[in-house]
């Protein structure tokens, strides 16, 4: 199966390291902070879509979130901006969609991990066509031809946004072909497969994430407000949202990070031991062995984060010291944690503060009151709410 061998944290030693290692600096801060003017901007069309599905009644924002992020993650890394927050039928969401589907079908079904008996399966058609679908979306050779031709003119290059006194915005996709060599780094496979993990991987994580947040915001109205005083006091009246504010939204930030630790997007990972390791009941596991790491757990441990650990409260984060590293870590954590999580912290925090700036958030109609008690989920690669994150959205005045 071709895309599931693509991400670089399923990979060997020898493939992962040097991949790991030109792949880090295309998220450090000085790039991502370039990416803050894209997430604005289709946060504001997110936000002016929602008109249509406010002040009436209980709907769906998940579709919402994945076009949005959808639309910022292929401007950011391939250039392209694909409008699909103004499509009718989305087909590359709809493809991802159905090929998440059968990921996690296929996992679930041991007697189709094998190749041999997957290809004789209904199943095997269907995920070829979502990616092959995909995979012919992202065209590499045509898009590097496009950014010789820009570079031609450096002085054009250079003075693109000096209009505005800022530098030119590089896509993902133009820094991962400087950083691994240009003509003579990856190849156009290799940049197709890094794009492509790109995409899939920070599309679902970011828009799980947002979809939660909206959740646990229409659950607890103190909570909300809260935050909406912050965005006012901060924000005012901005139509596009910057780097620098990003930075003061303090109230916004421990409000996503006590949602990451409630609703971690991925709730398990799997590693496998390099030396042998006795556990603290004694047990020994010895290396090689593979191991499942339960990240939902140990954010609800008692241990590490109180009685209250099932209690949504922000204000944990305020000064928080754990006990230990690992007691956090919804983007994984070790040499293979997520290199985009602070890329997918700025999208989610850009696309919550516009969304609580012009709406206020309600629960579903069915919703009765139920205190702390948590989500219905499911888990489909990403965790996902069961009820499609259902909410209500009222206009404020």
């Amino acid at each position: 199966m071709p895309l599931l061998n693509l991400p670089i944290f399923v990979q060997s030693v020898s493939i992962w390291r040097p991949r790991r290692k030109v792949l880090a600096p295309i998220f450090a801060l000085r790039n991502l902070n370039m990416f803050i003017n894209v997430f604005s901007e289709q946060s504001n069309t997110m936000v002016d879509r929602l008109s249509a599905a406010s002040d009436k009644g209980t709907f769906s924002i998940w579709k919402y979130m994945v076009a949005y992020t959808m639309d910022s993650i292929c401007q950011t890394t391939i250039g392209i901006k694909l409008g699909i927050q103004m499509q009718k039928n989305q087909a590359f969401p709809n493809n991802f969609e159905k090929f998440s589907e059968l990921i996690m079908m296929r996992t679930l079904m041991p007697w189709l991990h094998s190749d041999f008996i997957y290809q004789f399966t209904p199943y095997y058609k269907q995920i070829t066509n979502s990616i092959t679908y995909m995979t012919n979306f992202v065209i590499i050779k045509e898009k590097r031809h496009a950014l010789k031709e820009d570079a031609a003119n450096k002085n054009k290059v250079k003075n693109q946004n000096s209009d505005i006194g800022k530098p030119a915005t590089k896509t993902s996709l133009e820094l991962l072909i400087e950083y691994s060599g240009g003509d003579k780094g990856y190849t156009n496979l290799e940049l197709q497969e890094e794009m492509m993990v790109m995409i899939l991987a920070g599309t679902d994580t970011s828009a799980v994430a947002s979809s939660f947040v909206m959740l646990m915001l229409s659950k607890h109205q103190d909570i909300q407000e809260k935050l909406y005083q912050e965005l006012i006091e901060i924000l005012d009246d901005k139509e596009n949202i910057t780097a620098e504010d990003l930075s003061h939204l303090r109230y916004l930030d421990v409000v996503i990070k006590e949602t990451l630790r409630l609703y971690p997007p991925v709730p398990i990972i799997v590693r496998t031991t390099k030396n042998d390791f006795i556990l603290p009941s004694g047990r020994k596991i010895v290396k090689g062995t593979g191991v499942v790491i339960h990240i939902w757990g140990t954010h609800r441990n008692p241990k590490y984060w109180g009685p209250d650990a099932e209690v949504f409260r922000p204000e944990r984060f305020i000064d928080l010291e754990l006990d230990h590293p690992t007691a956090y870590m919804p983007f994984s954590q070790g040499p293979r944690n997520c290199l985009g999580y602070q890329y997918a912290m700025m999208s989610i925090k850009t696309v919550i503060a516009s969304l609580v700036r012009r709406y206020k958030i309600l629960p579903a109609e069915y919703i009765i009151e139920d205190g702390e008690k948590p989500l219905r989920v499911k888990y489909e690669i990403m965790l996902k709410h069961v009820d499609n994150f259902q909410l209500q959205l009222i206009h404020r005045k």
